[in-house]
């Protein structure tokens, strides 16, 4: 039965992951990914922030928490994996800077194809219980991430919108409804383990996601709204980027990746719809 569930949850999440990246292309253009890249210093910010300082943040924070292997390495990981799809929703919902946020999703969701196997080996290296092949962990994300979100960018650019708009609403549907069947998969297959969560555990989440909220809002520049933006993008990290790395090196890790990722979904989603009630001042996006 477990070994049904594990088959389950491996393939879900990999055509979970596959969705996922099509309907996130069918949603960017390239003059979004360009007006983005253009903004070199909040640009140049952003990536600091997401590839670098995030990760040092949860490496340093594992060394104070006496966690098990399963829940650092989950943890490390899914702070390794940033450019979630719901990054421009949270941005949209705390009326943040949208455009910048679509394009970071873009760029990150590149990036962390590479950058996030080198993040994870670089810090996991030691890890006597972390078997890593950056090379096969590469390899996969291309086949998984990459080439789907290539994929969904050429139909956008190749076909008439009506066209795009008619894949974009059923592939967002299907996708959402791909994330849910992962989570409660793993959940049939965990929960009991779930439940044994410690308290030291769950407070390093939460820890770790308030440490990236405040990284984002401070390198986002004066204009509130790209604050906003960049804080959630850089809090917002991909869980499907975590899992299928996970899944592939070390399952066990993957319940801390479901309930790290749903706490930190929690707490976006609660920022942004309470900066969603604050007043926001009529300012210029920084650059």
């Amino acid at each position: 039965m477990k070994e049904t569930l594990n088959t389950a949850v491996r393939l879900t999440i990999q055509i979970t992951i596959v969705v996922t990246m099509l309907s996130m292309g069918l949603q960017v253009t390239g003059s979004q990914i360009l007006a983005a890249v253009s903004r070199k210093s909040l640009m140049a910010k952003a990536l600091l922030a997401n590839i670098v300082l995030v990760p040092l943040a949860a490496f340093f924070l594992l060394l104070l928490f006496e966690l098990p292997d399963p829940v650092a390495v989950g943890i490390l990981v899914l702070a390794a994996a940033p450019g979630a799809p719901l990054i421009p929703k949270y941005s949209e919902i705390a009326k943040g800077d949208i455009p910048f946020s679509v394009g970071l999703m873009f760029v990150l969701s590149v990036l962390a194809i590479v950058t996030a196997p080198l993040t994870i080996d670089l810090f996991l290296t030691e890890s006597e219980a972390f078997s890593f092949d950056v090379l096969a962990v590469i390899s996969t994300l291309v086949i998984f991430q990459l080439i789907p979100l290539l994929l969904g960018l050429g139909i956008k650019w190749l076909f008439p919108p009506v066209q795009g708009e008619k894949l974009l609403r059923p592939s967002v549907l299907l996708s959402n409804v791909l994330v849910v069947l992962v989570i409660v998969l793993v959940l049939a297959r965990d929960f009991r383990s779930l439940t044994g969560l410690a308290l030291s555990n769950v407070a390093a989440m939460i820890i770790l996601t308030i440490v990236m909220l405040v990284l984002g809002w401070y390198l986002g520049g004066p204009a509130t709204s790209t604050r906003r933006s960049l804080a959630l993008g850089t809090s917002a990290q991909s869980n499907g980027l975590a899992l299928l790395i996970t899944i592939s090196t070390f399952p066990a890790a993957a319940l801390a990746v479901v309930a790290f990722g749903l706490l930190n979904i929690f707490f976006n989603m609660s920022v942004a719809l309470f900066w969603n009630r604050k007043f926001l001042p009529t300012e210029q996006n920084s650059v």
